[in-house]
């Protein structure tokens, strides 16, 4: 955990496989700062679709932060959604081998689903003069959808970036965003800083960074 790790101190992942391979990262130093998240707001949002001529309504989610310049300039964000949803059909009857009646048709009506959102958010200050950002795009939830018809619930997850790190997770970024189509890009090799110790030339994917978790939640109510 963070508390476990020292600030200015640098630390190797070092991966022995089953088979005898090791790998070892880069050296990473862990920051001893990070900015918080100043606020997760959302807005309502009219989106057209690709296949078919009418728009789509829901919401869209945003990022404020405003950090000092010392703080880190490149920054992660993961997303949780979490929302309520009631089950298409109360429970009348159970059988174990003889068919009882159910003795409150409303129990387990009321349902939860908790997943991570399979996007990557990233953004960079290195470049400005002031270590903000306002208006931050990140997930957008359709009224078609069953997720808003009763709670939902969205935990943003930001992580401080070295400028090695932000450059891995912004080419995987682009390259997700590439990809998929037949004329589209083929997927290219994205290096990381990992490596195998007895071959240099392996191609080896991940990358090992360290960084303080600042984390929100915003919830949403029909």
């Amino acid at each position: 955990t963070a508390e476990e790790l020292g600030t200015g101190i640098s630390y190797r992942l070092n991966i022995v496989t089953s088979d005898g391979q090791v790998y070892e990262s880069e050296p990473e130093m862990f920051p001893s700062t990070s900015p918080d998240i100043d606020r997760v707001y959302w807005e309502f949002e009219t989106s057209g679709t690709s296949d078919r001529d009418e728009s789509v309504n829901g919401i869209r989610f945003y990022l404020d932060m405003e950090a000092e310049a010392e703080q880190g300039r490149n920054f992660r964000w993961e997303l949780v959604e979490t929302w309520e949803y009631h089950a298409a059909n109360m429970i009348d009857y159970y059988y174990d081998g003889i068919l009882h009646e159910w003795p409150d048709s409303s129990s387990y009506h009321t349902c939860w689903y908790t997943g991570k959102i399979d996007q990557i958010y990233t953004a960079t200050t290195r470049n400005a003069e002031s270590n903000t950002i306002k208006g931050f795009r990140l997930n957008y939830v359709s009224e078609e959808t069953h997720r808003l018809q009763t709670r939902y619930s969205l935990q943003v997850l930001q992580y401080s970036l070295n400028d090695e790190a932000y450059d891995f997770w912004k080419r995987i970024q682009e390259q997700n965003q590439e990809s998929g189509g037949i004329y589209e890009r083929q997927a290219d090799y994205i290096s990381g800083n990992m490596y195998n110790i007895d071959n240099l030339e392996e191609y080896v994917l991940g990358f090992f960074n360290l960084s303080p978790v600042s984390e929100t939640r915003i919830v949403v109510d029909s």
